[in-house]
C-alpha cells in the first residue's frame, strides 16, 4: 500500500479587487463584439482562500486563474482582477452624528 502525503497546508485569505464589465448590445449573443460592447461599470471585491505560499508568492497565478474563470468572453458580467492583497476583517467602526 502506497504512503500519502496527508500534511496540512497551511491557508490564507487574500483581497481580490476587481473591475466589473458590462454587456451592452444583443443579449442573444451576449459577447459577439460584432453586436455590442462591454462598458467598465463598478469595482468588486471578491474573498478568496489559498495556499499560503501562493498568496505570498504567487500574485501571478491567482489574477490569471481568476480571470479564466470570472473574465469570460460570453459573460453577462466580466470581473477583471486587478490586484490581491491579504485579506484582513474589516474593522467595525461607529460615527457620532
Amino acid at each position: 500500500m502506497r504512503e500519502t502525503n496527508t500534511m496540512i497546508k497551511p491557508m490564507m485569505k487574500v483581497l481580490i479587487q476587481a473591475q466589473c464589465w458590462c454587456w451592452y448590445g444583443c443579449e442573444d449573443n451576449v459577447g459577439d463584439l460584432s453586436k455590442g460592447r462591454y462598458k467598465p461599470k463598478f469595482g468588486s471585491d471578491f474573498v478568496l482562500e489559498v495556499e499560503e505560499a501562493m498568496a505570498l508568492y504567487g500574485e501571478e497565478k491567482i489574477v490569471e486563474a481568476f480571470n479564466r474563470k470570472y473574465n469570460q468572453q460570453d459573460a453577462f458580467e466580466r470581473y477583471e482582477a486587478l490586484g490581491v492583497e491579504p485579506y484582513s476583517e474589516p474593522i467595525k467602526a461607529t460615527l457620532d452624528l
